[in-house]
């Protein structure tokens, strides 16, 4: 590990001077239109102060990932770049750090504020693809145990509070595994198997999200919305944001030395991770990452309105033989989602985001993501590695748009790898991708 940090760091004045061969992707968008300071000031939901107290809150329920330095693409690209790995989360998934925090805020304000709302029974409710079901379920337990020491008197009442999932039919089985343990789990904590719910008949993401959206009409108060992209998921994310800069400087990069987070983006919550570190460090950019059938936050950036996906275009999905049967499963499933949050969501990304690129997902698993796995098989040397879609996706967008602006000007670039339960076929595939290429010699 050692040797490939000292490695780039030795090679990055050379192997800049190949930047100079690439040219400007035509989907590159340069220009984000600028929201005045005036009209909306996110600063103080967004200080240090803020981001710092969300860290301190979720710090014992999130695992510190590693910041694994990737010396191949620093080859490829002329910078020094780093992965910082959300698979090795609980939960698989960057979604328990934002889910956590805002459960645990949510839930706290209920019992100091409304604790009659506990007594009939609250409900935190969200809609998913997997991963943020998983989060939540987590989180919720994770409440109810921490919240039922600090107030023995209202035990009794925490234990009420119910996570209700709103998913598809066709979700992953390896997410539906994983919402259906977590779910198992929260049902030991409160002592009752009747408790908690995975609503799945919906056909899509959408369909779940109408689903969830008529279901907190009829509960009269009891039912709340835990967001995808809301402030306080924003602020919870940004702990990752924190850990980043710790491990900076252990690598030992400098303050004087530009950073670029690429995010992937679909309802809006890294967009927290962009606005920690600039926070905390004057020369970071962000650039949101997206495909084109996925693009509606990125379609909504460059309209200034909120705008859908393309629902004409089919997404990429990777064709897999098991046991004799074929299994279709859809590589951009990470970032599958139908928009930004809210109005609200699309403000603070014209605000901390600097760029937004589109990438190819059948290019990021044939070429990218074999890359990937080379390089952090040599970081987790006792363990699995795994690259999934949504990591790849960003590899893919970092080295064929090395001309956008905050990518140009960045020495060091860190891919947010987000993740989720990656479907081990795809795990099984890329690792086959990656001994079939010239990178496993």
């Amino acid at each position: 590990m050692k040797n490939f940090h000292r490695f780039f760091k030795a090679s990055i004045a050379t192997l800049l001077l190949g930047l100079s061969c690439f040219t400007v992707p035509a989907n590159t968008l340069e220009n984000i239109r600028q929201v005045s300071h005036e009209e909306n000031n996110f600063d103080d939901v967004f200080s240090k102060e803020k981001f710092l107290s969300a860290h301190e809150t979720i710090e014992e329920y999130v695992v510190k990932t590693p910041l694994v330095a990737l010396p191949r693409i620093s080859a490829k690209t002329g910078k020094m770049v780093y992965l910082k790995d959300e698979s090795r989360q609980r939960g698989s998934s960057f979604k328990t750090r934002g889910v956590t925090y805002e459960v645990f805020k949510t839930i706290e304000e209920v019992i100091v504020h409304n604790p009659k709302l506990l007594e009939e029974g609250l409900q935190i409710v969200t809609q998913t693809d997997g991963n943020h079901g998983v989060a939540l379920i987590l989180a919720v337990t994770s409440a109810i145990e921490k919240f039922s020491a600090l107030y023995p008197e209202k035990a009794q009442a925490i234990h009420k509070i119910e996570p209700v999932i709103f998913t598809y039919t066709k979700v992953l089985p390896v997410k539906r595994s994983l919402m259906e343990k977590a779910m198992a789990e929260y049902r030991v904590c409160v002592g009752d198997a009747s408790k908690g719910a995975i609503l799945d008949s919906y056909q899509d993401y959408g369909d779940a999200r109408g689903g969830r959206e008529k279901f907190i009409q009829t509960q009269s108060g009891r039912a709340i919305y835990m967001e995808h992209g809301g402030i306080k998921t924003m602020q919870g994310h940004a702990s990752a944001a924190l850990e980043i800069l710790d491990q900076l400087q252990q690598y030992r990069i400098g303050e004087n030395l530009k950073v670029c987070l690429l995010l992937p983006i679909g309802a809006g919550g890294p967009i927290g991770l962009s606005a920690a570190m600039k926070a905390f460090r004057q020369n970071a950019t962000a650039v949101m990452v997206q495909t084109e059938r996925w693009g509606a936050f990125v379609r909504s950036l460059e309209s200034g309105k909120m705008e859908e996906n393309d629902s004409s275009l089919s997404p990429f999905t990777v064709s897999i033989m098991e046991n004799g049967v074929e299994k279709k499963i859809v590589y951009e499933d990470g970032i599958s989602v139908d928009g930004p949050e809210s109005e609200e969501t699309l403000l603070m990304a014209k605000k901390y985001l600097d760029g937004a690129i589109f990438a190819d997902p059948k290019r990021a698993l044939n070429q990218a993501a074999p890359l990937l796995l080379a390089d952090i098989i040599e970081f987790y040397v006792n363990q699995e590695p795994v690259v999934g879609g949504t990591t790849a996706i960003l590899a893919d967008a970092l080295l064929t748009n090395l001309s956008q602006r905050a990518i140009k000007e960045a020495d060091v670039i860190i891919l947010f790898g987000t993740e989720g339960s990656i479907d081990p076929a795809i795990v099984k595939h890329t690792r086959k991708l990656f001994k079939e290429s010239d990178f496993s010699k």
